[in-house]
């Protein structure tokens, strides 16, 4: 890979002891900020220019720090911290959306096919853009909590937090450095970072992703570059902060224009618990988004606001980093500005629009019809996160699969179906020959939900893959599945991860395995797996001729047993990739 050329500013750099006097002498009573700012946000663009100009000289007397005591705490835990010493107190990536020219690149890609690696490997091809890189790897796993939030690793929440570290000079800082290559025309210039895209992604792909209003800043005037109702992307990272009055620090005080966005995200990332400064409350926008300005607003001569709403692209602009993760849709309607929801993990960056307690103002029932309506022409029928009860499920999603054509996957996880529920469904897929995909993790299915979808596929032989991530199956459910493998093999795919699944359960499953030959796709990660599956996961791997993908993620497999799995792939001439913890194993179709 070659290793990008960049030309790099001089730095001015700032005073420690400056920042951390400030910090100290912030007041526990402050000015309400938000109010002053939501007071203008909220109006239109027909407000009084005066009156607008009243509230911002109200605002310029504002403190211009986002936080409290809590964040001199912060400073001072840095300044004891040795280890810290090269990290600075700025918030300079929160204001480089100067950075940004708005016009359409090529997409981001390339990465996925790529292991996941620890995160010491995966900046191991940028040691010489950043010299340093090493030494803050090291320090932003120090400061990672453990166990890691959102069911991260440690190398997946180390990633997150290296990109939000700053230290001096900052044009060595990897948001930076990062931001500026992502936002090149020559897309060779990525390849580099390609094993950190992906564990960054992994991991923020993990997160709840929100659908709100955000807000960004810079003291420059940016007005000009944005005009009314057209698209620009974004092709950097994006820091924003949840309330307004966060944006003091990078708007700067009166005497130069400066520019604020108030952008209506569709896929957020809080990402508090994995930033190495936690009080900041940063919300994260991926790169290679896309946002229509919605309106302009002046309320005062030196104050640009400026009303961006997220859109979908026709075409995809930044690839997943696993086949196993969602791609954007291209049907999505944008939320209402100043919704919030929390779209399940492990899915697409783009929040769901459509299952989110069915907005509106008409009873429930007719709320879910509308529901089924809207998505009645689509092939992908969504009703995630949509408080479905047993009663729902029936009333209106199954009567339309009865008679709808078009849809070929269903998306009902995070919901509340029990076996009760799940009985109907699976009666309803018996003489389905449409759908082809189920996802349905995260209900309280129990080892009968996993029976009923055993009886369902050996009769059903159009379903190709099924979620049941966390859906409280135990060895008695899994049992149940592999006795089903034995004589299906047209389902491909097989998720049945963050469930209570043991040794006992697995050696029946791989037992299964060794004759089947339609599985692709097994993922088996976050039960109670340990080294006693081993020799069974290794004979299944020496017999299996179809099973590409193997994820033994998060379980309690030694160094030891994972050495011998990776050993086993190595003579299957099918399997491409075992994914286990930090270790990832990939072999050559011979």
């Amino acid at each position: 890979m070659n290793t990008p050329v960049l030309s790099f500013s001089p730095n001015i750099k700032e005073s420690s002891q400056d920042i951390l006097e400030s910090e100290i002498a912030i007041r526990s009573s402050r000015r309400p900020v938000d109010t002053v700012l939501e007071t203008v946000l909220n109006n239109n663009s027909n407000s009084n220019q005066s009156d607008g100009n009243v509230l911002f000289q109200q605002l310029e007397h504002a403190p211009s720090h986002i936080g409290n005591m809590d964040q001199a705490q912060t400073v001072i835990e840095m300044a004891s911290n040795p280890d810290n010493s090269s990290v600075t107190y700025t918030h300079d990536r929160y204001s480089d959306v100067g950075n940004e020219s708005g016009r359409m690149l090529t997409p981001i890609q390339g990465y996925a096919q790529l292991p996941l690696v620890s995160l010491e490997e995966a900046v191991k091809p940028i040691e010489t853009v950043i010299p340093d890189i090493q030494r803050q790897v090291y320090i932003a796993k120090e400061r990672c909590k453990q166990p890691c939030p959102d069911g991260l690793t440690h190398d997946e929440s180390a990633a997150i937090l290296l990109y939000t570290m700053e230290w001096q000079p900052k044009e060595q800082s990897v948001y930076f450095v990062l931001n500026s290559i992502l936002r090149l025309e020559n897309r060779e210039n990525i390849k580099p970072f390609y094993l950190y895209l992906k564990l960054v992604f992994t991991a923020l792909w993990k997160l709840p992703s929100r659908r709100q209003t955000v807000y960004r800043g810079i003291d420059k005037d940016l007005n000009k570059e944005y005009e009314l109702n057209k698209t620009y992307t974004w092709w950097g990272f994006s820091s924003t902060t949840e309330t307004p009055a966060q944006t003091q620090m990078f708007l700067g005080k009166s005497g130069k224009t400066r520019t604020l966005f108030n952008i209506d995200c569709l896929h957020g990332k809080m990402i508090i618990d994995h930033s190495f400064f936690r009080n900041e409350k940063e919300i994260l926008l991926l790169p290679a988004v896309q946002f229509e300005v919605v309106s302009k607003l002046n309320p005062s001569p030196d104050i640009y606001i400026i009303h961006l709403k997220e859109v979908i692209p026709k075409f995809e602009l930044l690839q997943a980093p696993s086949p196993s993760f969602e791609k954007l849709s291209t049907h999505q309607p944008i939320p209402s500005a100043n919704h919030v929801s929390t779209a399940p993990p492990y899915l697409t960056p783009v929040a769901s629009t459509k299952g989110s307690s069915f907005g509106g103002s008409n009873s429930r029932a007719e709320r879910l019809n509308d529901e089924v309506r809207r998505n009645r022409e689509e092939q992908r029928a969504d009703f995630q996160r949509s408080e479905l009860t047993d009663n729902e499920l029936q009333m209106a999603v199954l009567n339309e699969i009865k008679t709808n054509r078009n849809w070929t996957e269903l998306r009902l996880s995070q919901n509340k179906i029990t076996p009760r529920g799940l009985k109907e469904l699976c009666q309803t897929l018996k003489t389905n020959t449409i759908i082809t995909k189920i996802l349905i993790w995260d209900n309280p299915l129990t080892d009968e939900g996993a029976k009923l979808f055993a009886d369902l596929l050996m009769v059903n032989r159009t379903l190709i893959s099924i979620s049941l991530d966390g859906t409280q199956m135990t060895d008695a459910g899994i049992s149940e599945l592999a006795t089903m493998l034995r004589s299906n093999n047209t389902l491909q795919e097989l998720h049945v991860g963050d469930n209570e699944i043991t040794d006992k359960g697995i050696i029946t499953l791989a037992q299964s395995l060794k004759s089947n030959i339609g599985l692709q796709w097994l993922s088996i990660k976050n039960n109670k797996i340990s080294d006693k599956s081993v020799p069974a996961l290794v004979e299944m791997l020496k017999e299996n001729e179809t099973l590409s993908t193997l994820n033994l993620d998060h379980n309690y497999i030694s160094d030891k047993g994972k050495f011998k799995l990776q050993q086993a792939i190595t003579t299957n001439r099918v399997v491409k990739s075992l994914l286990i913890d930090n270790q990832s194993t990939r072999c050559k179709v011979q």
